[in-house]
């Protein structure tokens, strides 16, 4: 569950508005494909876009830095690992 500090709403005087899409599935599944092809049309469009924690983690070996900077919560968005489709993750390690 997110943490969203109520004085940031009212200050923004912004309106915030729950969904639970499993629950919505399980309701109502004849109207799931309809929202799905939404909810990829504004992926298409670029009017959602996935928020990417700033550092770079490249390689394998770099997946335990990812996990403890996840548990210590310095990573907000999405985590990314990069490897090399050539197997060659900067000269250090071969897949």
């Amino acid at each position: 569950m997110e943490e969203v500090r109520a004085n940031r709403i009212l200050l923004k005087a912004a309106t915030v508005v729950g969904y639970r899409f499993g629950e919505q599935g399980r309701r109502f599944p004849h109207e799931i494909e309809g929202v799905w092809d939404g909810f990829m049309k504004l992926v298409e469009d670029g009017g959602i876009k996935p928020v990417i924690y700033k550092e770079k983690y490249v390689g394998l070996e770099s997946i335990p830095r990812a996990m403890e900077d996840l548990k210590a919560r310095k990573i907000w968005g999405r985590a990314v690992i990069t490897i090399d489709e050539r197997g060659d993750v900067e000269g250090k390690a071969k897949l």
